[in-house]
């Protein structure tokens, strides 16, 4: 369970062609058991489980460090 003090994200897999949470996956875990409550962003990508090795999920990567070094410049 995260910490309610750290900022959160939340990078998924979804190879199904669906946008209904309730029958998205990733292949091995569906969306009900990845979803974090109060994450700052959620971005699913047309992936399976191996979501990681997508290009779209490193743009999402660049996107949230970006996003918290401008947050924090001093870090």
């Amino acid at each position: 369970m995260p910490v309610s003090t750290i900022p959160y994200h939340s990078i998924m897999g979804n190879y199904r062609q669906t946008n209904d949470t309730r029958e998205m996956s990733d292949g091995i875990v569906p969306y009900s058991s990845s979803h974090l409550d109060h994450a700052v962003s959620e971005k699913i990508i047309k992936a399976k489980h191996s979501v990681h090795e997508e290009a779209e999920t490193l743009l999402e990567l660049r996107r949230i460090l970006r996003l918290h070094l401008e947050q924090n410049p001093n870090r």
